[in-house]
């Protein structure tokens, strides 16, 4: 599983540089006007694009037919995937934390509570686009995948921006329901990532190569 990791890491050495190059800008963006709140898209857009550009190197290369004749079973194949998108994850909440941190510290005290809750929708925000984007990458593939992605994450905007133009109240929670949703939050998210990594194993070893 390593293996194909590192295979994966390294086919997109060049594009991860460009990649660095993007949190650069971002960050001296985020400096120039005082706003850390520029870096708190880095750890969604980093593991959406490298998820999408691994796949797709892949599905240039015919990859799949060929990796399949390797000692490694399907089941690891799409494990790799995973961890190799949740690492990317990762990195970017941390990439985000320390740019954060640094202009916070640089113009003003750091804010603890800000930067813990930027960190949070960084990482949040990744593991919901991984977990949408990958079984439908497996079962559409790169380029018919896109146009699915745009409208699983477009209409629950769309539906969101409407109900704050609307006028309608939010829902209030009770004391004891807003201590617990963080909990709740967290196991919604892991069932999400593990249903999605389900679904995609599945379509995996149903595909013929």
């Amino acid at each position: 599983m390593v293996g194909l990791m590192l295979k994966d890491l390294l086919t997109m050495r060049r594009y991860l540089k460009s990649l660095l190059g993007v949190c650069v800008l971002l960050g001296a963006t985020g400096f120039i006007l005082k706003s850390p709140s520029y870096v708190s898209g880095v750890g969604g857009v980093t593991s959406f694009l490298v998820c999408m550009v691994s796949f797709s190197y892949d599905e240039n290369c015919k990859w799949d037919a060929y990796g399949l004749t390797l000692p490694v079973t399907r089941k690891i194949c799409v494990q790799a995937k995973y961890l190799l998108s949740l690492a990317m994850v990762l990195l970017g909440a941390v990439v985000s934390a320390l740019i954060a941190g640094g202009i916070m510290a640089y113009w003003e005290t750091i804010d603890w509570m800000e930067l813990l809750s930027l960190v949070g929708s960084t990482t949040v925000t990744g593991i919901v686009i991984i977990s949408l984007m990958i079984p439908c990458i497996y079962k559409l593939g790169v380029e018919r995948s896109r146009l699915a992605i745009m409208v699983v994450f477009l209409v629950p905007m769309g539906v969101f921006l409407w109900y704050l133009g609307s006028g309608l109240a939010l829902p209030t929670l009770a004391p004891w329901m807003g201590k617990l949703l963080p909990v709740l939050l967290a196991l919604l998210l892991l069932l999400l990532l593990w249903g999605s990594y389900l679904v995609s194993r599945r379509i995996y070893e149903k595909k013929e190569f």
